[in-house]
């Protein structure tokens, strides 16, 4: 069936009409208003339509299927005690320890072109220890909506004497045992800790967490906002203060000196582990929590229900 493009639309609005197949008929009459806005929604597409064609004219391009990939290597020499800051990443950040001096970074970027992957991560040795931080670099929005964002896997072998922060980082987070002070903050990812030997703080966290506490100090260890299970890993001589509130799910116990104070079953959980000791405070975590003994091989963030 043939239908005739209405002749009060302007030539530009029956081009339109005859290239996209869409047919404006007199056999459906539009109101006054719907006229108006039919005309308004037909001019913002020619607007898109032309800056599109725009932006390739001034060859701005947006191509599927390729990959461009950089490989950063360098070793850093660390004080006992350096403060090691991960910030800003799209993808993994693991972190392996071990009884060593130096820190070995290894980063893969990958994008579609050179240009993306280029100056996308930024490294600086401080007084403190090591920075290592990763921006955009890969065009406007278009271009990001189109090709996909830049990925930045960063990998570290680091002293386990070290003071680790990890933040904004759109990926999975694990680290080896660190002896310091930890901060995780603002992840679209599990978070895997083997084991926090000072004062840790986990927040923000779109993922399970899971954390081995082998031992506190006196600020003990806090978590906070998890959408997701968190599953703590205890050192039998571990002693402290549990302590847990805004829990969505059950908090259970399983191989370890757990003595409850107050049980309320929605939201509210505390006890002694041990003889009591350094707080350990966990809030607001959609999911549920469970406490095992260190020695329990069973790591998975998915348990706590």
């Amino acid at each position: 069936m043939n239908f005739q493009i209405n002749e009060s639309f302007s030539k530009h609005e029956r081009l339109f009409c005859r290239f996209t197949g869409i047919y404006c008929s007199d056999l459906f009459p539009l109101s006054l208003e719907e006229s108006k806005m039919k005309k308004i929604l037909l001019f913002a597409l020619l607007v898109l339509v032309a800056g599109i064609l725009g932006l390739a004219r001034r060859g701005v391009t947006f191509e599927r299927g390729q990959e461009s990939r950089n490989d950063i290597i360098q070793t850093y020499q660390l004080a006992p005690g350096a403060r090691i800051e991960v910030t800003g990443i799209v993808g993994t950040v693991q972190v392996d320890t071990s009884d060593r001096s130096t820190a070995d970074v290894e980063i893969a970027v990958i994008g579609h072109s050179a240009d993306d992957t280029k100056d996308s991560i930024a490294l600086e040795q401080t007084a403190d220890g090591l920075v290592i931080r990763g921006h955009r670099n890969g065009g406007g929005f278009l271009q990001r909506l189109w090709r996909g964002e830049i990925q930045q896997n960063v990998y570290l072998k680091a002293p386990t004497n070290i003071q680790l922060v990890v933040k904004g980082v759109n990926g999975r987070v694990s680290s080896g045992v660190v002896d310091g002070k930890v901060q995780i903050s603002g992840i679209n990812g599990q978070v895997s800790l083997a084991k926090a030997g000072g004062y840790s703080e986990i927040s923000g966290v779109n993922g399970g967490v899971s954390v081995g506490v082998k031992k506190l100090d006196e600020k003990g260890l806090r978590i906070s906002g998890v959408n997701g299970g968190v599953v703590l890993h205890i050192a039998q001589d571990v002693n402290a203060d549990l302590n847990a509130h805004g829990i969505n799910g059950k908090v259970r116990a399983e191989a370890i000196n757990l003595n409850i104070e107050q049980d309320h079953p929605r939201s509210r959980f505390s006890g002694k582990i041990g003889s009591g000791g350094a707080p350990i405070n966990i809030s607001g975590v959609n999911g549920g929590v469970k406490l095992v003994s260190d020695d329990q091989t069973d790591s998975g963030t998915m348990d706590a229900e």
